[in-house]
């Protein structure tokens, strides 16, 4: 139950997968937030560009070499490695962006803290400016209530007297005379200092009134500043938000995907023993042509004619494709990613695209063109005896063969077109060549 629930959520992501009896497309969510900026001139901008351009190369590598050890496992198996592949690539990639997102969410509430802080500072301001302006009105009314009650008293006679002559007059004595003037001083003096207290508060309401209206404009530029940092910040949270769904999508994916192979373990066994018990059929069929090849260079010799070609030159064969097509799996040991086993890699891989065409080698007999299971669409060519040694080639996954069982061929003669048939995981021209009943490394005899 486990596995089918694994395989549906693996067919949800819409990865192509026959075993599922589906068609759906798959495609591995992309980090909104991560891309790959890279400035433009300068020789900084020059190194950000060559040094992506050697990490994708080694990706680019990376993934052929992981393609190329698949070979033998049918396709859907073989795309469920390299989606679990591609998302253990991504995860790390996406943490990236969760924590950059992460980032500029704190930065951006950070400034909103700050911001507010100060906006509470200001407006505490702005309360105390008020308040001192009022205190300072109430001040002025009080003065002014005071000014007019001495005004009132003069004119009635009870208080400040207008003029010197009546108070020199109005004196009894000399004694009196004194004490009138100290009293007349004494009065102007509070009429002074009210009338310089009214000036003064009023000139300190004219500057608290200033500074009012400074701090008025500091709150709205503050305002404004916490809007902009709050639309930031819901912007950080929903970017953060996504980068963390792609995270947590990611990993859904890898966890139905480990669960898929765990559960397909056995079949990609027998599928791998399905694809060496086809090398070694592959062996007993070139043995064979060896045998016969001997067979027939010995009754020439024996009937006085040559046992073989003798070939000179820098290259015994010519590439099956056109010079410049980049290789994209060597000859040799493959290690198998999800198993460890060690596999034999009997020939190079270029990586051609499906429809380009593919040449002999050498001058031959095509031996059989024919369907073979894992190889697909293959064509083995006889090359008969050269310079003492028995040679066959090997092409394999063609897309159209464009040559027939026993018809003679040319060095540099097309005869078919690159395909991905039988158990391949893409588009490529697989290559062998085998002397006397064993293969070697095709790049030791092709110029």
């Amino acid at each position: 139950m486990r596995l089918k629930r694994s395989w549906a959520l693996v067919a949800s992501f819409s990865l192509f997968l026959p075993i599922l009896g589906t068609s759906q497309a798959f495609s591995l969510p992309t980090p909104s937030a991560i891309t790959t900026t890279i400035a433009e001139g300068g020789p900084q901008g020059i190194d950000k560009r060559d040094d992506l351009r050697k990490k994708q190369a080694a990706e680019k590598k990376r993934q052929q070499e992981l393609e190329a050890s698949l070979e033998g496992l049918e396709s859907d198996l073989a795309q469920v490695i390299i989606a679990l592949d591609q998302t253990q690539t991504q995860l790390p990639v996406v943490q990236a962006a969760v924590d950059e997102a992460q980032a500029k969410l704190d930065a951006a509430l950070r400034d909103l803290e700050q911001i507010q802080a100060r906006l509470e500072v200001a407006q505490v301001e702005m309360q105390r400016l008020a308040d001192e302006i009022t205190e300072g009105e109430n001040r002025i009314v009080q003065s002014q209530v005071t000014i007019g009650e001495i005004a009132r008293q003069a004119y009635r006679g009870q208080g400040l007297s207008s003029s010197i002559v009546s108070v020199v007059l109005g004196a009894s004595s000399t004694e009196d005379l004194t004490k009138r003037m100290e009293a007349n001083r004494t009065a102007t003096r509070t009429q002074v200092q009210i009338l310089q207290g009214v000036e003064d508060a009023t000139a300190a309401n004219r500057n608290r009134a200033q500074r009012q209206t400074a701090v008025t404009e500091r709150i709205g530029e503050l305002e404004l500043q916490a809007k902009e940092v709050v639309e930031r910040s819901e912007e950080a949270k929903k970017a953060h938000a996504a980068e963390l769904a792609n995270y947590q999508h990611l990993e859904e994916i890898q966890g139905a995907l480990t669960v898929v192979l765990s559960q397909q373990k056995s079949a990609m066994e027998a599928q791998l023993q399905e694809a060496i018990a086809a090398q070694a059929a592959a062996a007993a069929k070139i043995a064979a042509i060896d045998e016969e090849n001997r067979r027939l260079a010995a009754l020439a010799a024996a009937q006085g004619g040559s046992a073989g070609r003798h070939v000179t030159g820098s290259g015994l064969f010519s590439l099956p494709v056109a010079p410049g097509t980049p290789i994209t799996s060597g000859y040799g040991n493959r290690t198998h990613p999800v198993l460890g086993y060690t596999m034999f890699h009997a020939g190079t891989d270029w990586g051609a695209a499906c429809g380009v065409p593919q040449y002999a080698a050498q001058d031959g007999t095509v031996q059989s063109a024919f369907y073979e299971g894992t190889g697909g669409n293959s064509i083995y060519i006889n090359h008969g005896i050269i310079n003492g040694h028995s040679y066959v080639t090997v092409y394999r996954h063609f897309q159209t063969m464009q040559v027939s069982p026993g018809q003679k061929v040319a060095r540099g003669q097309q005869i078919g077109l690159t395909g991905t048939t039988g158990r391949s995981t893409g588009c490529h021209c697989h290559f062998e060549v085998w002397r006397n009943g064993a293969t070697i490394n095709p790049l030791s005899v092709t110029g």
